[in-house]
């Protein structure tokens, strides 16, 4: 590369100050969005991200409830 007047600035970084745990989320979250785009891939990465914090049991019976517990005419835009 090389510098002219007309140069302002580039800034590259390497997100140093993430945790590696962060880290490797990120290169996850990337390659869902590669293998499936960027909507179903974010989606798969949040369904994820929620059973790793809440755990199985847990993301599954809350969902459940919130089925459950709709009104029925919202219950027929599920898919």
């Amino acid at each position: 590369m090389k510098k002219t007047q007309n140069t302002h600035s580039i800034h590259w970084y390497n997100a140093s100050w993430n945790t590696e745990q962060m880290k490797r989320a990120h290169i996850i979250e990337q390659r869902l969005y590669r293998v499936f785009g960027e909507k179903i891939g974010g989606n798969v990465y949040g369904i994820i991200s929620c059973i790793k914090k809440e755990g199985i049991v847990a993301y599954v019976l809350l969902r459940l409830k919130k089925i459950l517990f709709m009104e029925k005419k919202d219950r027929r835009n599920i898919k």
